[in-house]
């Protein structure tokens, strides 16, 4: 699960003992950051533990871009949705006439479903979907 620190601002992946509301994080400078709970006791020592006030959860969110190159893009945030967009779309400072929209994850389900490639099977789609990580569903065909 991804959490934001209050106080920093900074995301986390974070993992939760059973039945607690205490999120522990590492913060990179122990074991590396790691999707993977911790194996034993002392691994969740190394961890640091936030307590509830001091961390809101975070979900992805869904961003469509429009104008010269279309773009359906998952992120935390705006910023980091046209982050990936000039990453990896169009490389320029400058969104130009380019809108930026957050959209619901209904209507980007629905879009993003009727563009499978046909090599990729349903399961996988669904998987890419919804994994937990900022990426592009969805680009311009003039740009493939």
């Amino acid at each position: 699960m991804k959490i934001k620190e209050k106080a920093t601002g900074t995301i986390f992946d974070a993992t939760f003992l059973k039945g607690s509301k205490i999120a522990y994080v590492d913060r990179g400078n122990k074991l590396g950051l790691t999707d993977v709970p911790p194996t034993s006791v002392s691994e969740w020592a190394l961890r640091e533990p936030l307590k509830p006030d001091e961390y809101e959860i975070v979900a992805l969110k869904f961003y469509e871009f429009t104008g010269e190159y279309y773009a359906l893009i998952k992120a935390f945030d705006k910023k980091s949705a046209i982050d990936v967009y000039r990453e990896t779309v169009c490389d320029t400072d400058e969104l130009g006439d380019c809108d930026v929209t957050e959209i619901t994850m209904e209507k980007a389900w629905n879009d993003n479903s009727k563009c499978r490639p046909i090599e990729i099977s349903l399961e996988q789609h669904i998987i890419d979907f919804v994994d937990n990580s900022s990426g592009i569903l969805l680009v311009d065909t003039s740009l493939v």
